[in-house]
């Protein structure tokens, strides 16, 4: 990053519901509770089944859902942004509590 001036710089990838265009946070440091720290979904929590899209083949006791999420490159804050490549994955882990 920085050095090959084919690549984007001064830019980054937020993820945000497809549903609602609203921006995800994720769960950062598990138990990181208390006064001052953020709960519900600004601390990165959202409902298991929320704009989810049940597939229809349950098998053994369990039921596989989809969710899309969306990414969106955007400019980061005090950067100057470049133009080029970018390329990136996110893995989204999901965890039932």
């Amino acid at each position: 990053y920085g050095a090959d001036p084919s690549v984007a710089t001064g830019v980054g990838i937020s993820l945000r519901d497809s549903a609602n265009g609203d921006p995800m946070n994720f769960v950062g440091w598990p138990g990181n509770t208390g006064a001052g720290n953020p709960g519900g979904k600004l601390a990165g929590w959202y409902p298991v089944l929320d704009q989810t899209t049940n597939q229809g083949d349950s098998q053994a006791g369990y039921t596989r859902y989809t969710k899309v999420i969306t990414a969106v490159l955007e400019k980061l804050p005090r950067r100057q942004p470049t133009a080029g490549r970018v390329d990136a994955t996110a893995y989204v882990l999901v965890k039932v509590q």
